[in-house]
């Protein structure tokens, strides 16, 4: 897990969640959150899982499948892509702040996931974030439906678009 924020931003409360996804022929999901106090130069976080290339987990013989969960502060106006054909945004209904969102991921083992043999998988990994956050009583339900559903109606009109979303796998790091 990459975390490129700061103490001082892991203490920071947040608003809400926004799922969105890059605006290619390829879509990327990824998540971002509004602080809810001005940061000098900041809008807010973003948490992406990537399937970077190259992963200390897998010998470079081999193509790897394993993500890479990148945590970083997103700069004034940049929260989101101005292309994703999709922003649906979810306030919480409860305190949140950067680090409660960093635990969850590493409290749920969702830092060790492993990408889907196609190469997809972070519309899953997004999703499963945001039912954590629906379990933990930080969003309704409903609200985690209404993004769901919203996926399913654009992907009606997307053909490249995979949904239901292709699953990877969430593992338990050997030592």
């Amino acid at each position: 897990m990459s975390d490129c924020t700061s103490d001082a931003v892991k203490r920071e409360q947040l608003l809400g969640v926004t799922m969105w996804c890059t605006g290619g022929s390829l879509a990327h999901w990824m998540t971002s959150y509004k602080f809810l106090n001005a940061v000098p130069g900041f809008d807010g976080i973003s948490i992406d899982m990537h399937q970077p290339m190259a992963h200390s987990g897998t010998p470079y013989t081999q193509k790897n499948q394993l993500g890479s969960v990148k945590i970083e502060t997103r700069p004034k106006n940049m929260l989101t892509s101005r292309r994703s054909p999709l922003l649906k945004t979810v306030e919480f209904g409860v305190a949140v702040r950067v680090q409660d969102v960093i635990s969850v991921i590493t409290i749920n083992n969702m830092q060790h996931y492993r990408f889907h043999p196609e190469g997809c998988g972070c519309m899953h990994w997004q999703l499963t974030l945001l039912q954590a956050y629906a379990r933990n009583g930080w969003i309704r339900n409903e609200d985690f439906r209404g993004i769901y559903d919203a996926i399913s109606t654009l992907s009606a009109s997307k053909p490249s678009l995979t949904f239901p979303p292709v699953a990877g796998e969430f593992y338990q790091r050997q030592h």
